[in-house]
């Protein structure tokens, strides 16, 4: 036995045969708007849609502000990349400039045609490293790091 529904509540004659829904009552109030009701929600919308314009203006800007720093970060990135990539090899080239240098020093006097060619080689090596900012100081080969 069903208990009586209280006051204020329509009751539905159709059966509803889908199980999916619900076939509880619905207020009677729901369905009628008061005069005071619809005054206050024409202002409601106004005033929620400058909120919500706000809202999205913020969040536009934030995300352009993440994209241009996404941007930036990563050209900073690229840029630290190249310079890791040249400073190795400038080591590299730099231990072969120190052992020209050593050819040089340990050449017989005799050899004179190949002392020049060999500083010759040295001085553009200097001058490549000049042109772009490469300086310190003189590298110990590998092999005479052992000794040294």
């Amino acid at each position: 036995m069903r208990a009586p529904r209280p006051a204020g509540y329509a009751t539905s004659t159709t059966t509803n045969a889908n199980p999916h829904t619900s076939t509880d009552p619905v207020p009677e109030t729901a369905t009628t708007e008061t005069e005071a009701e619809t005054n206050t929600t024409k202002e409601e919308p106004k005033e929620s849609l400058e909120k919500q314009h706000a809202q999205l203006k913020d969040l536009y800007l934030r995300s352009l502000a993440d994209v241009q720093n996404t941007i930036t970060r990563g050209k900073r990135e690229q840029q630290s990349a190249r310079e890791f990539a040249i400073q190795q090899f400038a080591k590299d080239i730099i231990s072969i400039a120190d052992t020209l240098e050593i050819a040089m020093a340990n050449i017989p006097k005799e050899n004179e045609n190949e002392k020049k060619g060999l500083e010759l080689t040295s001085n553009e090596l200097k001058k490549i490293f000049a042109k772009h900012g490469v300086t310190g100081k003189k590298m110990i080969p590998p092999y005479r790091r052992q000794t040294a």
